[in-house]
């Protein structure tokens, strides 16, 4: 992930001057998308729209996803290339890369791994 990479543009409504959101995709190499490395490391601005929505997720969002852990949020934040946040997480979680605790209810990166990371609980215990 480049830190100063900017996919297509944005401009957020000025409701008080009247002018519309304008969002101007670039091309990610998989889908048409507006992406913003800088925004999404300071955290309070529209860092990415994706390819068949015009809803513009920040930081905040990815984190919520990831129930907070970071580096998850991260990863997510820099995967996607086309489709919406949550989408990616469910298809890493079908796929087994990704895994939730049962335990210690945290997201680990599954692939080859029985045992979660954080708390060493395994991934079928209840």
């Amino acid at each position: 992930m480049r830190k100063d990479e900017i996919i297509g543009s944005y401009e957020e409504e000025d409701l008080e001057n009247g002018i519309p959101e304008k969002i101007q995709r670039g091309w990610s190499g998989e889908g048409w998308i507006y992406k913003n490395y800088p925004a999404f490391e300071r955290g309070e601005e529209v860092c990415y729209i994706p390819e068949n929505s015009n809803y513009g997720y920040v930081r905040e969002d990815f984190l919520n996803l990831s129930l907070g852990q970071e580096d998850i949020a991260k990863e997510m934040f820099a995967s996607c290339r086309w489709q919406d946040p949550g989408t990616w997480l469910e298809d890493q979680f079908a796929a087994g890369e990704l895994a939730a605790c049962p335990v210690c209810g945290k997201i680990y990166q599954s692939y080859d791994r029985e045992n979660c990371p954080i708390c060493g609980g395994r991934k079928n215990e209840v």
